[in-house]
């Protein structure tokens, strides 16, 4: 399946996904009259920008072992 597809998330998954999260204190539902939404808390938002932080770094200091693999 490539990756511009669209994919599946159940119901129930994404419920006890976010609820999870909401208990690790990542997220906080926010509900009114007639919509709901979740959104990041201080501690979420944070966390995003540390795996951010790790993904830049995991790019700077790759190494190119992987091409050599492919040939």
């Amino acid at each position: 399946m490539s990756q511009t597809s669209l994919e599946v998330v159940h119901a129930r998954t994404l419920t006890r996904t976010l609820t999870h999260l909401q208990e690790e204190g990542l997220v906080e539902h926010h509900q009114e009259a007639d919509t709901a939404d979740y959104r990041l808390t201080i501690a979420g938002t944070e966390l995003v920008d540390l795996l951010a932080e790790l993904e830049r770094w995991t790019r700077e200091h790759r190494t190119d072992d992987r091409d050599e693999d492919d040939r």
